[in-house]
C-alpha cells in the first residue's frame, strides 16, 4: 500500500481547521518537536567536535559529556526570564 501525506490548503488553513475540530494539523507539534530535537542534537555534536551524543531525553543531558551542558541549558539573559504568574484562587469560568 502506498502512503502519502494529504494535501492541505496551506499551513494556516490546516491549523485553523484543526482548531475547529477537523483533522489534526499536518504540522503537528508532537512530530515537529521530535524532529527539532534530532536536528539540534546534530548541531550539538558539531559544537562538540563531532562527538557521538548519547541523549537522555528525560533529563535533557548528553550522557558522559558534561562539557555540552552549557549549550543545552544556556543561561537566560536579563530581561528574558520566564515568570510564572500565580494562579487566581476561586476563579471559575462561566459556561
Amino acid at each position: 500500500m502506498r502512503r502519502s501525506l494529504r494535501r492541505t490548503g496551506g499551513h494556516h488553513r490546516d491549523w485553523i481547521d484543526a482548531i475547529k475540530g477537523g483533522p489534526s494539523a499536518s504540522s503537528n507539534f508532537e512530530y515537529a518537536s521530535r524532529l527539532t530535537e534530532i536536528a539540534l542534537l546534530g548541531v550539538l555534536s558539531v559544537r562538540m567536535g563531532g562527538a557521538k551524543i548519547e541523549w537522555d531525553a528525560q533529563n535533557m543531558k548528553a550522557k558522559g559529556l558534561p562539557e555540552a551542558d552549557p549549550y543545552i541549558n544556556e543561561p537566560v539573559r536579563k530581561g528574558w526570564e520566564v515568570v510564572q504568574e500565580p494562579t487566581k484562587q476561586g476563579h471559575h469560568s462561566r459556561n
